[in-house]
């Protein structure tokens, strides 16, 4: 699909390197093959992968690459845009000489201290929290499975990250769902966090499968280093109990 979509007139590619909804893991490494032989430039949005996968910004073809600390355990409303030497982007801010002329303005140093700190950790602990967050993962789908409880995951189980899941459960609509666990005091979604109060069914989900009712029945699930197995289970239990409610109904 993105081999057919490049014209001669693309002048830029932006791709995620971890879907935000669903967890898949993009084929990166053919994708910028596939970008390199055009005109575009290439810009990675890395948001969800840091702290995840082992992301070297020059072990790979691409232009830009962005982060936000918050995703790996950062401060909230700091960032940073990666940019190859040579790269041609227009300054943001002008007036001074930060960042290299490109963004004028005194910077925030307290968030960025704590961003830089927070990724240390986000790399030094990247294997443990990974191999906790697949575990977790597991022990979810198999707790949902032992209750009989019908559901089927939307996107991959091979290409994927431990922190996200998306669930499609046929006997409820989401925002039933969200508001029955907002009661139980488990916040969730129906898509990304950039939609929270929307109604509007997930694009992405919408995108991926044929079926269009299955936005509509479907959640997303995200965690982190500091989400226990007590909480899992308390999340299954509780998705029983609305289950069997909707079930009797």
């Amino acid at each position: 699909q993105l081999k057919e979509a490049l014209t001669n007139d693309t002048i830029l590619v932006s791709i995620m390197f971890v879907n935000n909804e669903v967890g898949t893991v993009e084929p990166m490494y053919d994708i910028e093959d596939i970008v390199s032989e055009s005109n575009a430039l290439f810009h990675v949005d890395a948001v969800q992968a840091i702290g995840h996968l082992d992301v070297n910004f020059e072990d790979f073809k691409m232009d830009t690459l962005s982060l936000t600390a918050h995703k790996f355990g950062g401060p909230k409303g700091v960032g940073v845009l990666l940019v190859r030497d040579k790269t041609p982007i227009e300054y943001s801010q002008l007036g001074g000489e930060q960042e290299t002329k490109r963004r004028a303005g005194t910077e925030n140093l307290a968030q960025i201290v704590g961003l830089t700190k927070a990724l240390e950790l986000a790399h030094k602990n990247r294997d443990d929290n990974n191999l906790h967050l697949m575990q977790l993962k597991e022990l979810f789908l198999v707790s949902l499975q032992e209750r009989a409880i019908p559901f089927e995951v939307n996107g991959s189980m091979i290409d994927t990250t431990g922190h996200i899941l998306n669930l499609y459960f046929p006997f409820i609509d989401v925002e039933t769902m969200l508001t029955l666990l907002d009661l139980a005091n488990i916040y969730v979604s129906s898509g990304s966090a950039c939609t929270a109060g929307s109604t509007t069914p997930s694009h992405v989900l919408a995108a991926m499968y044929e079926d269009e009712e299955r936005a509509k029945h479907s959640v997303r699930f995200s965690f982190n280093e500091l989400t226990t197995d007590q909480e899992i289970k308390y999340i299954v239990a509780e998705i029983h109990k609305i289950y069997h409610k909707f079930k009797e109904e």
